[in-house]
């Protein structure tokens, strides 16, 4: 497939985004690329396109690529935008959750549930949504991250959330040791396929 020069994006998955005629089943995967390799246009792009679409599913898949961007303040108002009254509830926590497991966005994310828990909390309490916020978590491989979390759920206790809180801190430890271990390996496999 060529490439554009501008950011690496395909260019047809540029024509397609550029078109808005995007077949139903590749629509997730479009707006999640545009969203990987864009920047403050495509961004504008797709809340624009969110915030008129009627379809859920449609919200969904938008959503899920408003969390795919690189750049962090674009994270960060997508974090925001997260718990605006344009966001149904049900929907906040994945697209939260789309930012905790990219990799410029974990620590925002943390960042940011930990300064909204008492909204957070309120807004979701007696159901599994705050779990659902944790797990994305377990991506880490910092063991100061880790010590963070159990530092935060200590001091903030949630019933509910203690089996995945538990959960998520020994998946870090699991996934540090891992990388500790086999960080060499790791590093010349990304090397080799890259």
């Amino acid at each position: 497939m060529v490439t554009s020069s501008v950011r690496g994006l395909p260019s047809y998955t540029q024509k397609l985004f550029a078109a808005g005629k995007i077949p139903a089943d590749l629509r997730g995967v479009v707006y999640s690329t545009v969203a990987k390799h864009g920047g403050a246009k495509e961004y504008a792009k797709l809340m624009k396109m969110y915030k008129s679409e009627t379809l859920h599913e449609e919200k969904n898949r938008i959503g899920r690529a408003l969390g795919n961007f690189r750049q962090k303040n674009l994270l960060q108002k997508t974090l925001k935008f997260a718990i605006s009254k344009d966001v149904r509830p049900q929907d906040c926590v994945r697209m939260i959750g789309v930012i905790t497991v990219n990799p410029e966005g974990t620590k925002i994310a943390w960042s940011f549930i930990k300064k909204n828990w008492k909204l957070l909390r309120k807004r979701y309490q007696g159901s599994r949504e705050l779990s659902y916020l944790l797990e994305p978590m377990g991506v880490s491989t910092s063991v100061g991250h880790a010590k963070d979390i159990e530092y935060f759920l200590k001091k903030k206790p949630t019933p509910g959330t203690e089996r995945t809180g538990s959960q998520v801190l020994e998946r870090i430890h699991s996934n540090a040791a891992w990388f500790a271990r086999d960080r060499r390996e790791i590093s010349t496999f990304i090397d080799v396929g890259t």
